[in-house]
């Protein structure tokens, strides 16, 4: 990603993603809580949340290539692997019952 940074396929398939979720949280009450509760911690206003599905659209292939250029070290990166539990694994160990059951 340094050297060549995403495609433009890339790019458009990450930024629909993103903004479908913007899309989709904005319609959560939830959401609008929490935003709305982190204005004064964060220094925002309505105007940045309203604009963000604009930020994202307007960041290019080259932008990406440079923020990773810029933050990206082999030494901060983490990889996770989840694979699906073999048939037949024990199950783990279930916390107790508080009732009692």
């Amino acid at each position: 990603f340094a050297a060549e940074g995403p495609t433009e396929d890339e790019l458009a398939t990450a930024r629909r993603q993103v903004l479908s979720t913007i899309d989709e949280s904005m319609k959560q009450t939830s959401w609008w809580a929490g935003s709305l509760s982190a204005f004064t911690y964060r220094g925002r206003n309505l105007d940045d949340v309203i604009g963000a599905k604009a930020a994202i659209e307007s960041f290019t292939a080259n932008d990406v290539k440079q923020a990773f250029k810029k933050y990206y070290t082999p030494e901060s990166s983490m990889r996770f692997t989840v694979l699906p539990e073999a048939p037949g694994a024990p199950a783990e160990d279930a916390p107790a019952d508080p009732m009692g059951g």
